[in-house]
């Protein structure tokens, strides 16, 4: 009898087991099917910098590193007008992020000799013989670069006997450098520290490694498995130790050196980064592959293997893909804090000249939004994932394009967002009760949950200096329905002082099963969130937001033009006539948001017809909701 009574409870529990099975895999199908019927992709929510860290960066000494500035043939007749050659377009727009660090450091791959300028353009069958005009060096200097190297394979294109004039016209126009055996190592004052600095070449163009040992023009490293290798090793550990002697906080080595086109890091770097750090360097600014390359952590060193160009013509093998990089290092105990990336596009206009944009600014700069064409952003987008995935470890969408992005031994950490200006909204109701309370509650769906975004919800902005707590009930792609029916208890839960709802406009795209099919549907829906908000907190306050539009060019939408505006009007003008009768605030931003995006282009602030963006639409989006506010 007692088996019998056991087997059927077995039988009870694989039948409840069963159930539970088939409806979890019913909802996961339901889910499939809407992010791909609607075209909803989730973007990974990555963690943020600790406020420990942002002070760290804030105090921090900053050193800025670049590619190779390099100019071709056609890049040099590009530059010629007037009788003069002007290069300053190559810098308009980093120059903002390269002289506001505390040391810039550039390649100058090429000498500055007094002879005839760049021959060949790499791909054109002719040998390169690079030679740049003194005003390349000066538009260098200008950009906001300090100190460049020239130790690299091309500084002996125009011969041995030229070197000196490359380093005379240097020393003419006050443009610091190193790569010359008369002085195998510098030492500068940064800020206070005292910074040693090494650069060497793996070899140069037209010459033997036993050439180059003779002729001893600039410093040199070798491969691993040439006969001169213990030698050369040698005179670079004598380098670092001459550096130490002289009491250095800080030691940068500068090789020029790895494959070419390559995103991988090859054993003769990994062989001579070693060496490097096992000798005391700090910090390794590499390049020469003319491709990004991954940033390392080794020990409490950083290497960046390679940024890439600065701005190249040969825009191949993902020439086009290139970066700076900022190195942050404790003033204190002179260690490195950690890095940013700023990835950059090389876009060629029509006059032939090359030019480093950062992609936050083709993102964010209305004149090169409008000058880069959608088939062009195409190339834009590719080569953010490149850079983003090769040095970061992962790819950053190009929608959620920040000024720098951090990376620390961790790995990739955002900015935390900054907080709204409040001060002219001292009397703004919504404003008073967020100061009031002790925890806020939002409830809403992608738009709010920030999925699209990277975790950066459209309310962020309002709170990022709120000391309370901050709770979230919002999903990607979810209705009234689908809120009520899925996250029940997630609602219950998320109760606070201060609840503010704003979901709807899904409701109103999808027109479906799991939509308010009328505006008394909807209404009744936000009833339920609000009584299962009061649960918990009978005397909690609400902030009702009109469900947020989506832009002309959404293409999820069932309903388009007229019928989604009344729709739009009907289901905010029901919300605001509820929110009177029970004495909630309410905010319609469609209005402002609608004039903004419609007197700019939407890129600035939308990173598609939906979702704003994490660096000008979810300000838009959050002063909006202020403004409207009744």
């Amino acid at each position: 009898l007692i088996d019998k009574y056991i087997k059927s409870i077995i039988k009870i529990i694989e039948y409840k087991n069963i159930l539970l099975i088939l409806t979890s895999l019913v909802f996961v199908c339901l889910t499939a099917y809407f992010q791909i019927k609607f075209n909803i992709t989730e973007y990974p929510i990555y963690k943020e910098l600790s406020e420990e860290e942002k002070n760290e960066i804030d105090n921090s000494v900053s050193i800025s590193f670049v590619g190779d500035l390099i100019l071709l043939e056609n890049q040099v007749k590009a530059a010629y007008n007037n009788g003069e050659y002007n290069f300053d377009n190559m810098f308009k727009y980093t120059k903002e992020y390269l002289s506001s660090s505390d040391l810039s450091i550039g390649v100058l791959e090429g000498p500055v000799a007094n002879t005839d300028y760049s021959l060949g353009n790499f791909d054109d069958g002719v040998n390169l013989h690079l030679n740049f005009p003194v005003s390349f060096a000066e538009a260098i200097k200008n950009s906001g670069i300090d100190l460049v190297t020239i130790s690299n394979n091309h500084i002996l294109d125009q011969g041995v006997d030229r070197v000196q004039d490359t380093l005379d016209n240097l020393d003419k126009i006050n443009l610091d450098y190193i790569g010359s055996t008369k002085n195998r190592y510098k030492i500068l004052d940064v800020k206070g520290l005292k910074v040693g600095v090494l650069a060497y070449t793996y070899g140069s163009n037209f010459y033997t490694e036993d050439e180059m040992i003779k002729y001893n023009v600039t410093p040199l490293i070798v491969d691993p498995g040439s006969k001169n290798f213990e030698k050369i090793k040698k005179e670079v550990i004598n380098d670092f130790n001459n550096l130490k002697r002289e009491n250095v906080d800080l030691i940068i080595v500068l090789p020029h050196m790895g494959t070419q086109f390559s995103h991988e890091v090859d054993v003769y770097q990994n062989t001579w980064n070693k060496i490097f750090v096992d000798n005391g360097a700090d910090i390794v600014f590499g390049d020469h592959s003319h491709a990004v390359e991954p940033i390392e952590y080794m020990g409490n060193s950083i290497i960046i293997n390679s940024p890439g160009n600065y701005a190249n013509q040969y825009n191949k093998d993902d020439g086009d893909a290139t970066s700076i990089i900022e190195v942050y290092v404790n003033k204190d105990t002179k260690r490195i804090v950690n890095s940013s990336v700023i990835p950059m596009y090389t876009y060629g206009n029509r006059n032939g000249e090359f030019i480093a944009l950062p992609i936050f600014s083709i993102m964010h700069n209305e004149d090169l939004i409008n000058t880069i064409s959608d088939y062009e952003m195409k190339r834009v987008s590719e080569v953010n994932d490149i850079i983003t995935k090769t040095m970061l470890g992962r790819v950053i969408n190009i929608d959620d394009a920040e000024y720098k992005y951090y990376f620390t031994k961790e790995g990739y950490k955002r900015y935390t967002i900054d907080s709204l200006d409040l001060s002219d909204y001292k009397n703004n109701k919504f404003v008073k009760l967020i100061n009031e309370s002790n925890s806020i509650c939002f409830v809403g769906d992608s738009i709010t949950e920030g999925t699209m975004n990277g975790g950066y919800g459209w309310y962020l902005p309002l709170v990022s200096n709120y000391n309370g707590k901050v709770k979230t009930a919002a999903h990607g792609s979810y209705t009234t329905n689908m809120l009520l029916n899925q996250k029940r208890d997630e609602i219950i839960n998320c109760s606070s002082d201060l609840n503010v709802i704003a979901i709807g406009t899904n409701d109103i795209r999808y027109r479906n099963s799991v939509s308010a099919k009328t505006k008394d549907d909807y209404v009744t829906n936000i009833n339920k969130i609000v009584s299962l908000l009061k649960q918990n907190n009978p005397n909690a306050n609400f902030v009702l937001v009109a469900p947020f539009i989506s832009t002309r060019s959404d293409t999820v939408t069932r309903v388009k033009g007229e019928e989604k505006q009344k729709l739009y009007d009907d289901f905010s003008n029901s919300l605001k006539t509820y929110s009177k009768n029970n004495n909630y605030l309410f905010s319609n931003p469609n209005s402002i948001i609608t004039n903004t995006l419609n007197t700019t282009n939407n890129k600035i602030y939308m990173r598609d017809f939906i979702h704003p963006n994490r660096t000008n639409g979810i300000y838009l989006y959050s002063k909006a909701v202020l403004d409207s506010i009744e």
